[in-house]
């Protein structure tokens, strides 16, 4: 089974920013046919503040709990986060952007806890010398993720309908548990050896992104991609 571990890992992180292109697609589009563009803003910045706010609970919850755990946590949080967009046709209009930005933030900590977890899991199945190569092709396969995503999400906006897709891909998150059990049958105890209460390590993540400007104008610049 080791020898699937890999290929497996590149899977289940493909479907996982799969997830996220609909994740883009989806929401904007039932927002800006409720609210217009005005709607769509505010579900885009609700989310991201949310993830912001919340990626130093995530990155705590990551370095206290064993990783499998949480990734499944993470993955069904954001599986409910699209369910709640389901029914945002069909509620009371006042109803409909609580629904969309509740649904912006738990996706945004869902993802969080997944990335987290995900960086853990690869670290237990592969060797340090070779994660850079691996990093770089996970990478591509994570990229053709997204793109998969905002064309899928569209195609069954189309043929089915915003109830109906949210329905599918929720059930297409769900779908892929049970490659992380697989993923991790050889791995044991998938947790950090090191572990910092929640206010020191986002000390120390906000003081590395302060040390690295790199580092921090490529999150910016990610960010602002995502945006347009």
């Amino acid at each position: 089974m080791r020898a699937f571990e890999r290929p497996l890992f590149i899977a289940f992180s493909c479907a996982s920013f799969f997830i996220v292109g609909v994740g883009i697609v989806l929401p904007a589009w039932i927002a800006f046919h409720g609210g217009g563009s005005r709607l769509v803003g505010l579900v885009l910045l609700s989310s991201s503040v949310a993830g912001l706010l919340l990626a130093p609970v995530a990155g705590h919850l990551v370095d206290r709990h064993d990783r499998r755990t949480v990734t499944v946590a993470g993955q069904m949080i954001r599986a409910l986060g699209l369910l709640l967009l389901a029914p945002t046709g069909f509620v009371a209009e006042s109803l409909s952007p609580v629904l969309l930005i509740v649904s912006g933030v738990l996706g945004a900590f869902g993802f969080a806890l997944l990335a987290g977890s995900l960086s853990g899991i690869l670290q237990a199945i592969v060797p340090e010398a070779q994660r850079m190569g691996f990093a770089f092709r996970l990478s591509l396969f994570n990229q053709a993720g997204i793109a998969i995503g905002t064309g899928a999400a569209g195609l069954a906006i189309d043929r089915l309908g915003s109830p109906m897709s949210a329905l599918l891909f929720a059930l297409v998150a769900l779908a892929c548990l049970p490659m992380l059990k697989m993923i991790t049958s050889h791995s044991g105890n998938v947790q950090s050896p090191q572990r910092l209460s929640l206010i020191p390590a986002s000390r120390q993540a906000l003081s590395y992104l302060l040390d690295n400007p790199h580092s921090l104008s490529a999150a910016v610049t990610v960010g602002l991609a995502f945006a347009v």
